[in-house]
Order: structure tokens, then C-alpha cells, then sequence
């Protein structure tokens, strides 16, 4: 009965939070009329792009206007232009610095202590001059 009663109240009250009355009304949410920097984002296609001459019309050639067009309509403004040097060489720079030699020094020490009651000091103890006290040290040194 404890089980049905529990599991009745936890239905309820997880649907529950489903409804909104009667009278319910909609908040009104003002939205801005354009998107922060939008004018960044802006289709290339709606801004005249074109040369205020078109020379190279006066060879008569469709292809070399079609190409023109397309790329007037695809180029990167300045700042894009920019952004994209500014990577290829962080790119250049990280790459050659795998040609140049690297080198690398490590050390580590640590000293343990053997136990009294282990099967492993039952052996040792009866080597002579054993320690139950030992250290270890090493240096390390890389160069490629």
C-alpha cells in the first residue's frame, strides 16, 4: 500500500509541472532586430562588390566575366585575410621546430623501507649486512 501511495504522489507531482491553467498568457520577450555583429556574417552576395569599371568586360569573354564574378562574390575581407596568414605561419613556425634539436633532463630519487613482517625481509635477513632501509636515484638525459 506504502509503495502504490508513493508511486501516486510521484506521478502526480511530475505531471504536475506539465500544466499552466487556464489563463495562462505568454510573456512577451522582445527580441533585438538584428543578431550582435551581424553585419560580419552578412551574405557576400548583397553588398556590390564590382569595380566601379568593369575593364575586363571589354575582352568579350564569359568565362573570364563568370570568373571574375565568382570571385568578387567569394573574396575575404582583409581582417579574414589576415587571420589566415597569421595562422599559416603559427603553422610554419610549430612545424620547423621539429627540425631543431631538442634535448630533455629528468631526475627522480626515492627511498623505501622494508617491513619487519613480510615474507621478503624473512629472506633478506639472513644475508649478511642487509639493510632494511634503501634508495634509489636516477638522472636521465635526452638529446635528439
Amino acid at each position: 500500500m506504502v509503495k502504490t501511495s508513493l508511486l501516486i504522489s510521484v506521478i502526480a507531482s511530475l505531471t504536475a509541472g506539465c500544466a499552466v491553467g487556464p489563463d495562462y498568457v505568454r510573456p512577451d520577450t522582445p527580441l533585438p532586430g538584428e543578431y550582435l555583429r551581424q553585419e560580419a556574417i552578412e551574405p557576400r552576395g548583397t553588398r556590390d562588390t564590382a569595380p566601379p569599371v568593369a575593364w575586363w568586360e571589354g575582352f568579350d569573354d564569359p568565362q573570364l566575366n563568370r570568373l571574375i564574378t565568382l570571385a568578387l562574390q567569394r573574396n575575404l575581407d582583409i581582417a579574414q585575410a589576415a587571420a589566415r596568414i597569421t595562422e599559416v605561419r603559427a603553422g610554419l613556425t610549430s612545424t620547423n621546430a621539429a627540425l631543431l634539436p631538442s634535448a630533455s633532463v629528468g631526475a627522480q630519487g626515492a627511498r623505501a623501507h622494508q617491513s619487519l613482517e613480510t615474507p621478503l625481509w624473512q629472506v633478506l635477513s639472513s644475508a649478511p649486512g642487509y639493510d632494511r632501509n634503501g634508495s634509489a636515484y636516477e638522472v636521465n638525459l635526452a638529446a635528439s
